[in-house]
């Protein structure tokens, strides 16, 4: 390369002169003067990274550098140090909606937020196979679900799009169906409930589902409470096994005669009679013993 009556080749310097002065030294490298003598894509990379400048096929460290709106290729991924896959990007057709991500000042939380142009977006987490998604904090950590505290809310669990348990922030537990630690309790059922090594106050436990028993039948043993419609004398009145420690309440609340009540399996008598309305009895069933009367109220016991 010749500037002026100055020839600079490969490994020299030479002056850059303007009207007869000095105003910079170029050095050039033995990659410039190969792409000089030889122009080639491959030579031009080579005198690139001879000064240190970033290039398309080389691998290069950046550092400092700010990336207003870099694009990668559908399925494309930001890797770890090792070059694994630590995230992969999942390009979607006209896509108008996606996560931010937040970081936080000292004392508060970092956050993913759902934004976009909808109105309304969720944010869905799917697993593979049979994966889940699990909380991995300590154990003194607790899910916090809703938005900001006196807020109005409803949250629901949701299988294969039917909802099968909603809490909402009045503290009220509405479900068709749903288990506590194997026990299910479905709707019109009493089930079980076990609250093991609790020794403080754990409030109250309401079971609003009851049986409607009009004239001669079966009390259930699938509610807590029976309401007893008699429609005529001494009609008969049946009661299956329960469930170890179940309760059983019994109400007669409308009086057209009178009913016997007759366990399959009891102790300490032989059966109940209901004969006016108001008249009460609570049964304890044991899986040894059958049902054995906690209490009555008006009720006479044959013994």
């Amino acid at each position: 390369l010749t500037i002026g009556t100055t020839a600079i080749t490969g490994g020299t310097s030479g002056r850059l002169l303007t009207s007869g002065t000095t105003v910079g030294e170029l050095t050039l490298g033995t990659g410039v003067s190969t792409f000089l003598g030889t122009p080639s894509l491959a030579n031009f990379n080579t005198a690139l990274s001879d000064a240190d400048v970033a290039t398309l096929t080389g691998t290069e460290t950046l550092s400092g550098k700010t990336l207003t709106a870099p694009r990668f290729a559908d399925l494309g991924f930001v890797a770890d140090a090792n070059g694994n896959e630590l995230m992969i990007l999942d390009t979607v057709t006209s896509a108008v909606n996606e996560l931010t991500l937040a970081n936080a000042a000292a004392g508060t939380n970092p956050t993913i937020t759902a934004t976009g142009g909808d109105t309304n977006i969720g944010i869905n987490l799917a697993t593979k196979g049979t994966g889940r998604v699990s909380q991995t904090t300590g154990s003194s950590q607790v899910w916090s679900i809703g938005p900001n505290s006196g807020d109005a809310f409803t949250w629901s669990l949701q299988l294969n799009g039917t909802t099968t348990l909603a809490v909402n922030n009045a503290a009220n537990l509405n479900a068709s169906s749903f288990s506590i630690a194997g026990q299910t309790i479905a709707s019109g059922s009493f089930g079980s409930i076990t609250l093991a090594g609790n020794t403080g106050n754990f409030g109250r436990v309401i079971v609003s589902a009851s049986q409607a028993l009009s004239g001669a039948g079966a009390v259930n043993v699938t509610t807590s409470v029976t309401k007893y419609t008699s429609t005529g004398a001494s009609q008969a009145l049946t009661l299956a096994d329960g469930t170890d420690g179940q309760i059983k309440i019994v109400v007669h609340v409308v009086d057209g005669g009178s009913g016997v009540l007759t366990p399959t399996t009891k102790t300490g008598y032989t059966s109940l009679t209901f004969t006016n309305a108001g008249d009460t009895a609570t049964l304890l069933y044991n899986t040894t013993i059958g049902w054995t009367i906690l209490s009555v109220n008006g009720t006479t016991i044959t013994p």
